[in-house]
Order: C-alpha cells, then structure tokens, then sequence
C-alpha cells in the first residue's frame, strides 16, 4: 500500500504568495522491502466548501513531490491530498492509494497588532492609551521564508518607536511604542520586501489624557473585626468604576467598604488598591492600620476657644496623645488620658460605656482636671468625644469657656 510519510509546509500560510508543500511517501508490500521508485501520482485540492476544487497535481517516480499553492482567502482552509500509483500491474498490493485532509490557516504575509499592559491579547484595536505610556506592537509574517526579515516602521505622528525590527525564527517580532505627551492618534505601518514582493500592515493609536485614580482616606484606622470606608474618585475618564481589593489581609467589598479580620493585632497594617476599570493600568493604593482602639493614638490639628462671647482658632503646638482605658463600665476606675497639644493635659473620669459602631466612636464623661491653657475650664465640668474616620472631636466645656479641639490622625 502507499503510505504518506510527511506533508511540509509553512506554519501560516500567506495569502496571495506562493507556499511551498513537500510530500513524501513510499510503497509498502506484502514481502520484500518498502519502494520509493514506483511513478506515483499526486492531487492537492481545496476541500473547505464541500467540493474539491484542485490545486495542483502532478506524477513523480522519487517517492517525494514538491509543489507551490497560492491561496486567495483567509482563515482556515481544508485541504485533501491524494498519493497514488500510476499502475498496480503486477504488484502485490492491498491498495493502492492513501489520502489525508488537513486544516491549513491563510493570513496576509504581513500582520501588526498591539496590545496595552492589562490587555490579554494583540487585536486590531486596541483601545486608547494613556499619554506617555507604552504598549507593544507585534509583527507577524506568513509563508515561507519568515525567519530574520527586517520589517520597516514608520509613523505619522509624535509617539516614539524603532525604525525596524527583525524577525525570529518564527517569523514575529515585537516591539514598544511609546505615546505621546499630548491627546490625539497617529498611523504606525509596518513594511516588509522580500523576493521583489512587498507587504505591510498599519493599525491606528489613539492618546488620551491620562486616567487617574484617588482614593480617600489615604491612610485608615480600624479595630479588629471593624470597618473602614474608602471612595475612589477617577480622572481622565467618564468611566468611575473602580475594582477594590485588599491581597494583604482583611477583605473589602465592591463599594470600598473594607474589613479588618477580628483576629486582626495593634500595629498591622494592610493594602487596599482601587484599579480604573477604563484603564486597568491605572491604580492607587491606600493602607489600614490596626489599633486597639479608634480613639487611641496621636492626632493634630487646632483647638478653638470660646469665652465671654469671643472665639479664636489657633493649631495646636504639637500632636496630642490619647491613652487610657476606653471601654469602661458606668462610675468604673479609669479614665481617658489627653496629654501633648502644646496645651497640657486632660484628664476625665466617670465615663458611661463607649459607644462603638461601624462609623463613629463617641464618649461622655465629667472633667477630672484640666490644663489647656490660661481659660481653663472648671473642673467637674462634662465632656464630650466622638470619632468619625480619622476625624476626632473633643469639647470641654466649663465655666463660660469650652474648649474645642478638631483633630486629624498622625499615621504611625
């Protein structure tokens, strides 16, 4: 019987070029040894809309033929080959024929795609880039003769890229365009010369304004098992969606609300990113620290004294400390310990309970002694906390002075 023993041919076909297929094949009989002498006829035909349309044939006494196709159309192509004996006269045979059909894909000798960062895969379009970032450029040969090409490229606008690329082996080469600083698109074309033929491929860029990711608060607070809520804002882009995740530790929902693990320890701090979905290559980044409190810590801002109808804002001199024991029964032995501000200290005694929820932490309680400053409030006068984020309030009130602070967490 004949037995094919190889088809070769390029990877991809071009289209509109000559592609070169070599058969090989021999006679195996019943008895004695295979032959590759015998005048075997050949047929290469297109099989892929039902009927065979021939391609080429031809008839060889070698065992082997070579012969060039040129197909007209893209994509997957089906292909039927036939090998046959010219004559069986005389031969011990069992048949003497052997075919196979194969699936060959035709694309232009020349293809350029790109592809963005966060992209998965080349395309025709790709999409805007931001101003000043890079995406890749692959070229692609098809037919024979891919590896070691020089492709020529050029471009009509201010983006940057080489001059020229050269082929591997299997006939790609990749290369990165960098955009330009300024919004508007330009024409990339990738030209290749080989065999006195020439072939290129061009594909659009468009610049945009860069898209821009802000999250708020930058730096959160939270106790264990508690809640920290983020918003994210994004620039250069109608699209303000953002993807939320938290890889480090914790977890944190679709709206930005974040987690802490209520196994969670004083001192951890965790990650949380919010990622543009318009440009997925665009991220801010914010971090949580656990404490064992949300009132305690070190915080800054200005304290605001009231007295004999005036009032008068000033920063404090430096941050000020809150320690103490928070989470205190009614009348129980305790107290919040306010010391630093530039201003002395506070002391407060005789607390109702801490009242504690996802968004706020508050407390009520009588003034022990004080030393803010020259008003000084009386002592036995109440006062009054409540945190909201990494904002805290703490009013002291006294004999016709009170004295406000507004305050911000110092990271740390």
């Amino acid at each position: 019987h004949v037995e094919l023993l190889s088809v070769t041919h390029a990877a991809t076909l071009a289209r509109n070029r000559g592609n070169r297929f070599t058969i090989d094949t021999t006679v195996v009989f019943w008895n004695g040894s295979p032959r590759s002498d015998l005048a075997t006829r050949f047929e290469l035909a297109d099989a892929s809309d039902g009927a065979l349309v021939p391609l080429s044939n031809a008839m060889t006494s070698t065992g082997s033929w070579q012969t060039t196709i040129t197909p007209t159309v893209l994509g997957d192509r089906r292909l039927d080959l036939t090998a046959e004996l010219a004559t069986s006269s005389a031969l011990d045979l069992s048949t003497t024929a052997a075919g196979r059909r194969f699936t060959v894909v035709v694309r232009e000798r020349l293809d350029l795609q790109a592809r963005r960062p966060a992209d998965p895969a080349f395309t025709d379009a790709p999409g805007a880039i931001a101003a000043g970032s890079t995406l890749a450029l692959r070229i692609r040969l098809a037919g024979d003769g891919v590896a070691n090409q020089t492709i020529a490229l050029t471009h009509d606008g201010d983006g940057s890229l080489p001059t020229n690329a050269t082929t591997n082996g299997n006939g790609e080469a990749v290369v990165t365009y960098t955009a330009p600083s300024v919004v508007g698109s330009e024409r990339v074309t990738a030209t290749v010369t080989d065999g006195g033929l020439t072939a290129a491929d061009a594909i659009a860029l468009t610049t945009r304004l860069p898209v821009v990711v802000d999250v708020t608060p930058s730096f959160g607070f939270v106790t264990p098992g508690g809640t920290v809520q983020f918003t994210a804002s994004v620039t250069g882009t109608a699209d303000q969606r953002v993807t939320w995740t938290a890889p480090g530790g914790g977890s944190i929902n679709a709206a930005g609300l974040f987690t802490a693990s209520v196994l969670a320890t004083a001192g951890m701090t965790f990650d949380v990113f919010a990622r543009s979905v318009a440009d997925p290559t665009s991220v801010a980044h914010a971090a949580v620290q656990v404490v064992a409190n949300g009132l305690i810590g070190t915080w800054d801002g200005t304290i605001t004294i009231r007295f004999d109808g005036s009032e008068f804002t000033q920063p404090l001199r430096s941050p000020m400390s809150i320690r103490g024991f928070l989470n205190l029964p009614p009348f129980a032995p305790g107290a919040i310990v306010l010391s630093g501000g530039g201003w002395g200290g506070c002391q407060f005694g005789g607390m109702t309970p801490l009242v504690v929820d996802a968004a706020q932490e508050s407390f009520t309680g009588t003034q022990v002694s004080c030393s803010t400053g020259p008003l000084q409030p009386l002592l036995g006068a109440p006062a009054r906390g409540a945190r909201s984020g990494d904002s805290l309030t703490i009013t002291l009130d006294g004999d016709g002075v009170s004295h406000r602070y507004n305050l911000t967490r110092v990271p740390g």
